[in-house]
């Protein structure tokens, strides 16, 4: 991920130099530029709609586990008859979100409803933080500073807790040929890019305004981390939950 990673994040503070934020107003004689760093904003606010319906998700999560002991209780695991024994057949997540908060207006309009709301609210916000204001600059180092102590308190929790279980889960052996097929760096670049909205996301429109310019391998770096800090929390909580090994 740092490997191919920094490159990538490197490349797209490279291009918000001229046609992020600050250029959607600075380059006053080249309307080709201003018009590229307006179709980028827009671009990134249509890109940002998958991470606002992640977020929304992920809120409507954490109020059914503080208003209920046991979540998704729509989701039971199905028992199948395979030669003469009984297998426990689990259901997946995209079907188990299917059958409790993804569902249309017909089946549960409670659901509907508290997803469009929470993806409309948080598409708002991300929108008025990608725009230009000193305000909305302290607010995202807040909010950023913020939840990046609360999965850093979060991993800690998880993994002390591993260790005083003494459940310590299984993991795959690492190999280092592993490194030496294409099909890994392929995988990496895939999901860097994905991460990143494939050039059109937050990181080339607010490199203009918001993020700091003077040391951009620092800037790399920590987006990497923040990256790399909630993968590495669900496979711990995956891991702990049903303590069998990943493969």
């Amino acid at each position: 991920m740092f490997v191919i990673g920094i490159p990538i994040v490197l490349l797209e503070m490279a291009l918000g130099q001229f046609l992020g934020q600050g250029a959607a107003h600075c380059w006053k004689s080249s309307p080709f530029f201003k018009g590229a760093a307006i179709v980028g904003r827009i671009g990134s606010w249509l890109g940002c709609i998958w991470i606002s319906m992640q977020m929304s998700l992920a809120l409507l999560h954490i109020g059914q586990m503080s208003f209920s002991s046991v979540p998704f209780r729509q989701c039971p695991s199905t028992v199948q008859l395979v030669d003469n024994k009984y297998e426990e057949v689990a259901v997946l997540g995209q079907r188990c979100l299917q059958k409790t908060f993804l569902r249309t207006v017909s089946e549960s309009s409670l659901s509907f409803g508290l997803l469009a709301i929470g993806l409309v609210f948080i598409w708002v916000i991300i929108m008025m933080c990608t725009h230009s204001s000193r305000v909305n600059r302290r607010s995202i180092l807040m909010f950023g500073m913020t939840t990046f102590g609360l999965l850093l308190f979060q991993l800690g929790w998880q993994v002390s807790n591993t260790l005083q279980t003494g459940l310590m889960p299984q993991t795959w052996p690492f190999n280092i040929n592993i490194l030496a097929q294409s099909s890994t760096w392929f995988y990496a670049l895939i999901q860097v890019i994905m991460s990143t909205q494939i050039g059109i996301g937050a990181i080339p429109v607010v490199t203009g305004k918001f993020l700091y310019k003077g040391d951009a391998l620092r800037m790399c770096t920590i987006y990497i981390i923040n990256n790399v800090q909630p993968k590495l929390l669900s496979t711990s909580n995956m891991c702990a939950s049903t303590n069998t090994e990943i493969f």
